[in-house]
């Protein structure tokens, strides 16, 4: 895999590599478009970076505890908090932006686009807006052996997916400049970005701690980078793998649910949507996505009010002035791994509160990790420390057991 991502940004015409300078073009034409405008963010766009309102504390442990007892720790299912956790190879020290920049920042990496107001993306029309959509949904139905009756109609449009220098997505001056404008403030947040193919020049720096010992260091299958300038939030999703998460800069809280709640969080198979990413032409067009309310434009159908009526979607009037243009599907799939509730929004209700007493609230800062089991449900916010990025690096861990397919 890493000799086929290098291949695709160094050989003739590298596509990725034309996709990262387009979209270097556009970041300063909308940095500098942002940098003009006086429009005010409202409160309900930076929720996020208010944290949880709910959860009981998550347990916590000092790296030597947790080495005499890890394996119980992970039979548990219980999210533990490991206190003085490094996961730096000898002689290494933590990364900063500055350092990843000067030893890395040509490299192409893969970011997607995320928003501050927790939005999940689920629409219920969305298979009849599209008659692509039900073409494909057959097609990827009939590879993952399913009936259409064990597939949650609702349909689950992911976030677009961009090439850029890892120098553009950590620049404070680009990405967090051009991205704070637009319905929902989105942010560009490179996550689960596997070390051995993105950052090969990187990989030996980080490992797993010794003293989990020789039986944890054989079950290593995915080294992650996960990195943005600005706060984000991902929404409520499982791991296939047990999760090893180090901060480096910056902070993150992580709500934890019971793994064995995933259904009653409403996470089953659903039809996922992955749409293309051309670079945007000015702000607005990033509100398309999901938190501007207009997801048929994205996906290429004409909203009602753009054929002059009025709009059952909420939108702004950025609407009326936006560009005609759409993101290609990119791919259609069964996903088996994410929620649809709304943690960072009023989650509250006879429906909700079963589930949020049982869940535990983990605040995770530089120096400290987070152990998460396979499939316990979690949502992530992550806050940019004073180094201005929030920085982290996470190991997946094969759990002995027959996994499906990597989280996507």
């Amino acid at each position: 895999l890493a000799a086929a991502h290098r291949a695709r940004i160094e050989g003739p015409g590298s596509e990725l590599r034309a996709e990262a300078e387009a979209w270097r073009t556009a970041l300063d034409g909308i940095a500098r478009e942002a940098a003009g405008s006086t429009q005010a963010r409202s409160s309900r766009h930076r929720r996020s970076t208010d944290g949880f309102r709910f959860g009981r504390p998550c347990p916590r442990l000092s790296a030597a505890e947790a080495a005499a007892s890890f394996d119980d720790i992970a039979a548990s299912g219980v999210p533990i908090v490991l206190e003085g956790a490094e996961p730096w190879s000898a002689g290494q020290t933590s990364w900063t932006v500055e350092s990843l920049i000067a030893r890395a920042g040509d490299e192409i990496v893969k970011a997607s686009l995320t928003y501050q107001d927790g939005q999940t993306s689920l629409y219920p029309e969305a298979l009849d807006w599209v008659p692509r959509l039900r073409q494909e949904t057959r097609a990827a139905l009939r590879a993952a052996g399913l009936a259409a009756s064990e597939v949650e109609r609702r349909v689950l449009l992911r976030a677009p997916v961009l090439a850029l220098r890892l120098a553009d997505l950590l620049d404070p001056g680009r990405a967090p400049a051009a991205l704070a404008r637009g319905p929902c403030r989105a942010e560009l947040y490179a996550h689960q970005l596997d070390i051995d193919i993105y950052l090969p020049q990187l990989r030996r720096e980080v490992e797993l701690p010794a003293w989990l010992g020789s039986a944890q260091h054989r079950r290593l299958r995915f080294a992650n980078l996960w990195a943005s300038t600005g706060a984000t939030f991902t929404s409520l999703h499982t791991d296939n793998f047990e999760n090893l998460l180090f901060v480096a800069n910056g902070s993150k809280e992580v709500l934890v649910l019971p793994r064995g709640l995933a259904s009653d969080a409403g996470i089953r198979p659903r039809l996922a949507v992955h749409p293309g990413a051309a670079p945007p032409s000015s702000a607005r067009a990033l509100g398309w996505h999901s938190c501007g309310g207009l997801p048929r434009r994205l996906l290429g159908v004409r909203s009602r009010r753009s054929r002059g009526g009025g709009d059952a979607e909420q939108g702004s009037g950025d609407a009326e002035d936006a560009e005609e243009a759409s993101l290609p599907i990119e791919q259609v799939r069964i996903d088996r791994n994410h929620g649809h509730v709304n943690l960072t929004g009023d989650a509250s209700g006879a429906r909700l509160d079963p589930l949020l007493r049982r869940a535990w609230k983990c605040s995770v800062r530089p120096g400290e990790a987070i152990f998460i089991a396979r499939l316990a449900p979690h949502a992530v916010i992550s806050s940019a420390g004073s180094a201005g990025a929030s920085l982290a690096v996470n190991f997946w861990l094969d759990p002995g057991t027959s996994v499906g397919e990597r989280d996507g």
